[in-house]
């Protein structure tokens, strides 16, 4: 069912991007099998006609069998090329299919999925496979149509001729038995292949050489690498060899059964039964025979190869689907906010992990507010801002929005009213207009909303220094292209998360990391300002976390998470009088200042 289903998905692609040349296609590969299954035929009639002096038929035969092959010859010269414009329609279409399904799925879980990750690395290994198909599946029908003409003829000659297609038959089951061996093998390789990949990458890229070079981990990532391939190696080389004792059966039997044809053959025309005629058509049907099974079990093999490819690809398509949020009536998301956002006995945990990341949090965050959020590396705090984001949702427990459950409203609406820089930001190899005017794809050519973005992010003085301004283009593996400095790349990050005019949630996660203390408290403080009486009408959330407490007190309420619990909130005035944990860790870094 499975098989089937992808052929009739891949007819459904190939006919709907482009039905012409599809259609084509299919006629040409009919013509040539047609033309090339009969040369037998006319090669018969030639030595018959010519052996009974018939020159006017002679003749005619001749013409007729060199019209054709010409027929042939032009034909499959334009089917290449036809099918090399639809495979290269088909692979684009495909890609593009890829990427808006990964990006169906509504969150990273699907991210942290040995599954899913094992699934997809083998989709893109020979994705360009799909591109294929089509043609692989047409070629498969002009093998059948031409192996239907020459057991007709041969039904003619003799029927026990026909015992050679049964011979033909137990060599395609054998070929499908050690190409199953193949794809087992194939995916037993998944995770070698993401490991090796690993390797790969990270001793090519720019970001990671620095301390490659430094430590002196080139030649162990490399054997690294190494060794995984070589495990991929051996695990497909069993599936080869596996696969090659079925082939090899397969091969014995229709060797045995083409030399017993041939001696029969022989005999025929020796004794008179046959003219010569015959005899050589039948000689010629019995190697066309040979010619279909040898490219019969490499197509086979193919198409089996391509329709796995498109059956993962099927995979992915209904895994995206079984996580789209089935709900049709969505909450309106509110304008303005009125109390703010409150989280109920909200817990957390990652799929891969045993331990929650947060546990049983019950919070509000004030409308109109400004909050910090600290605590120590892995108290949870970006995976709060995660979920508020509804890039997971919650194990446990509710977040609202105005008393609205956060999860009831259309997912790309709430997604629209946030502005998030995040530590670990994107490097976009875009132009700097575009690299910022992403944070509002409608406003990406709206220059003042970009240069006011600027000036909130504190970045106002780099696009000046940009050798060609606001189009420059971003990218050393570009024409033209610049790079910049952890600190430029952070700024063009900043500014993105201010483009939006009016969010109702702002999350910076220690946006200011590549700046000194006082920079980043002169940035905030300008921000904060600058972001009250914008944020004034709708009375939206700034949400910060940050490991520098000469910012963090200026926030109007500050979270501190341990553990991934909440142990305190307050202001800085209140959570230094309670001395506790806020108390204990800002008094630790100003004394490091001192």
């Amino acid at each position: 069912m499975k098989t089937i289903r992808a052929s009739v998905f891949m007819l459904h692609v190939a006919f709907r991007l482009d039905v012409r040349r599809s259609l084509l296609v299919t006629l040409l590969t009919l013509i040539i099998a047609l033309s090339l299954s009969m040369q037998p035929f006319w090669l018969k009639l030639l030595v018959d006609t010519s052996l009974d002096r018939d020159i006017v038929v002679a003749m005619l035969v001749g013409c007729m069998a060199a019209v054709a092959i010409t027929i042939s010859i032009f034909a499959n010269w334009l089917e290449t090329n036809v099918s090399q414009t639809l495979q290269e329609q088909t692979s684009a279409y495909m890609d593009e299919q890829m990427a808006r399904l990964s990006l169906m799925v509504p969150g990273l879980v699907h991210h942290e999925h040995p599954d899913y990750l094992d699934n997809m690395i083998l989709l893109r290994e020979e994705r360009m496979l799909i591109g294929q198909s089509l043609t692989a599946m047409i070629d498969a029908l002009s093998l059948l149509v031409r192996s239907l003409v020459t057991g007709f003829l041969l039904i003619s000659v003799s029927p026990f001729l026909i015992l050679l297609f049964a011979l033909g038959v137990v060599l395609g089951i054998c070929s499908r038995k050690a190409e199953s061996y193949r794809q087992l093998a194939f995916q037993s390789t998944a995770e070698p292949i993401r490991q090796s990949q690993h390797f790969f990458h990270t001793v090519i890229s720019a970001h990671s050489c620095k301390e490659l070079l430094i430590y002196g981990l080139g030649a162990t990532f490399i054997h690294r690498h190494k060794l995984h391939r070589q495990t991929i190696d051996r695990i497909r080389f069993q599936g080869e060899l596996q696969g090659l004792c079925f082939q090899i059966l397969g091969w014995v039997l229709f060797a045995f059964g083409y030399m017993s044809a041939l001696v029969f053959v022989i005999d025929q025309g020796v004794q008179g039964i046959l003219t010569p005629g015959n005899v050589l058509m039948t000689i010629g049907l019995i190697a066309q025979i040979n010619g279909y099974t040898q490219r019969g079990t490499r197509q086979f093999s193919h198409v089996l190869r391509t329709l796995n490819v498109v059956q993962r690809y099927l995979w992915f398509k209904d895994y995206a689907k079984a996580h789209m949020p089935v709900t049709t009536t969505y909450a309106q998301l509110p304008e303005r906010l009125r109390s703010g956002i409150h989280l109920h006995n909200v817990t957390f945990r990652y799929s891969h992990m045993t331990t929650n990341a947060l546990s049983d949090i019950t919070l509000h965050l004030p409308a109109g507010s400004t909050i910090a959020i600290v605590g120590e590396n892995g108290a949870g705090k970006t995976t709060l801002v995660k979920l508020l984001c509804r890039l997971y949702a919650p194990t446990q427990g509710i977040m609202t929005v105005d008393g609205t459950d956060l999860q009831s409203f259309e997912l790309q609406a709430w997604r629209s009213s946030l502005s998030v820089s995040f530590q670990d930001f994107v490097r976009f190899e875009l132009t700097a207009r575009e690299s910022v005017g992403v944070g509002d794809v409608p406003h990406i050519e709206n220059m003042t909303i970009l240069e006011q973005a600027m000036i909130r992010a504190g970045a106002q003085d780099l696009v000046p220094t940009l050798p060609q301004g606001w189009n420059t283009q971003f990218g050393k593996q570009w024409p033209d292209g610049t790079d910049l400095s952890g600190g430029q790349w952070q700024k063009i990050a900043l500014g993105r998360a201010m483009v939006r005019q009016q969010p109702l949630l702002v999350f910076l996660d220690e946006p200011t990391a590549g700046l000194d203390a006082d920079a980043e408290y002169m940035l905030f403080e300008r921000y904060a300002s600058l972001t009250k009486r914008v944020m004034q009408q709708n009375q939206g959330i700034t949400i910060l976390i940050s490991h520098r407490f000469s910012t963090v007190r200026m926030a109007d309420l500050i979270v501190v998470l341990q553990k991934g619990c909440v142990v305190e909130t307050g202001n800085h005035d209140d959570l230094m009088t309670a001395n506790g944990l806020y108390a204990q860790l800002y008094n630790i870094q100003a004394q490091a200042y001192r």
